[in-house]
């Protein structure tokens, strides 16, 4: 599965929909089945290892588009640079989610 932010997210996910549909009690082998992965560190139950897949091409699919950098800094600017370097840190933070931001 890409990113360990992307596998993170997704294991938080599994066990908030597990719990959610089956209850409390489920919650311990709903993690074990996390825990449980193959040599090439793939989810070895067959049925958490397509669901991950699925999860993955859905952010693969999604791409962010972000206002374009500015060449010099905008006149409402605190500081030069401002605008560019804070929305290269949100890039940054779209692509750790395993997202794309648009070039």
């Amino acid at each position: 599965m890409g990113t360990e932010k992307m596998r993170e997210e997704f294991g938080k996910w599994y066990l908030e929909e597990v719990t959610e549909s089956y209850g409390e009690s489920i919650r311990a082998q709903a993690q074990k089945n996390l825990d449980w992965v193959r040599e090439d560190g793939s989810f070895a139950d067959p049925m958490l290892r397509l669901a991950s897949l699925a999860w993955q091409s859905s952010r693969a699919a999604i791409e962010v588009e972000l206002p374009s950098p500015y060449p010099s800094a905008p006149p409402y600017a605190s500081y030069e640079g401002g605008w560019n370097e804070m929305r290269e840190e949100a890039k940054d933070a779209i692509e750790s989610l395993g997202l794309k931001v648009k070039p």
